[in-house]
């Protein structure tokens, strides 16, 4: 039996340990209606931590089904050095990225391919699918799981609720990001050097997302988005919520002494030395 597979695709996810939730997303890879040539996930963990009969299991379902599947062991250096890791080593012309905590489905990659390919190559940055939680862990006071009416899809609309199908799958314009389900233009943005860490060093606070779309928009790559491509957030148990207070207050001190000129050892070395380490890197 052979299994449709896009030649030019590489899945990416990135992992801090969170094992269970790995294995739900790389299923859900797993059991697209076209899958991608490869998968590729980036481990910052130690490596016993990753030690799971089921992730064996889903490493033989992929090679069964011909998608090359590799595990690439890292240090941790925060969430816009992992995107980046990717993008420069991401051998197809298209990727396909999400967050180790969502569930896909079973036709997201083929709508988001399908989508590029009414695009003029040479315009697209980015092509963002849906992201929509499922709770309310973490206290949004505007959360509903209601489906929202198609008529509220237009440009620049929010993608992280789920809308009612439309009759055509089209995209629509956006100006920022979810990297939880994302569809990138390689080819074109490698040649252009957009990247996910524009500043030499930075903190593990998250908004690479944002920063990468202004990025593309300052390059002249557009952002698409497709409401039919769903991924559901299926959030992160309190351990291995990876951004907080301290790691925010930091990248804005960073920030401070990029644009100014300052100097930035002492808020590398001396801020907060009674935090752990981890959660300022």
């Amino acid at each position: 039996m052979t299994y449709p597979r896009y030649k030019n695709i590489t899945y990416g996810v990135n992992t801090t340990g969170n094992i269970q939730a790995l294995l739900l997303n790389l299923n859900s890879v797993a059991m697209q209606t076209v899958l991608p040539a490869k998968v590729v996930v980036r481990t910052e963990g130690e490596f016993p931590s990753f030690s799971n009969f089921y992730l064996e299991q889903l490493a033989d379902l992929f090679r069964l089904k011909s998608v090359e599947f590799s595990i690439h062991l890292a240090s941790s250096k925060g969430a816009r050095v992992a995107r980046q890791w990717h993008l420069d080593n991401c051998t197809t012309d298209f990727f396909w990225g999400g967050d180790d905590d969502v569930v896909f489905d079973s036709d997201c990659l083929s709508i988001l391919y399908n989508t590029s390919q009414t695009l003029e190559i040479y315009e697209w940055g980015y092509i963002g699918g849906t992201k929509a939680d499922v709770n309310n862990r973490r206290g949004y006071k505007d959360f509903n799981t209601s489906i929202n009416p198609s008529s509220e899809i237009k440009d620049e609309c929010n993608y992280n609720v789920l809308y009612e199908p439309r009759k055509s799958i089209s995209p629509v314009k956006i100006k920022t990001l979810d990297t939880g389900n994302m569809f990138l233009n390689i080819r074109e943005l490698r040649e252009s050097k957009v990247s996910f860490t524009p500043f030499k060093e930075s903190a593990n606070c998250s908004g690479e997302d944002t920063i990468f779309a202004l990025e593309c928009s300052k390059n002249g790559f557009m952002g698409w988005y497709v409401p039919e491509a769903v991924a559901y957030h299926l959030e992160k148990p309190i351990e291995h919520t990876q951004f907080n207070e301290f790691a925010a207050r930091k990248e804005m001190l960073l920030r401070a002494c990029e644009v100014n000129g300052y100097d930035k050892e002492i808020i590398k070395k001396e801020f907060m030395r009674f935090i752990k380490v981890q959660e300022l890197s």
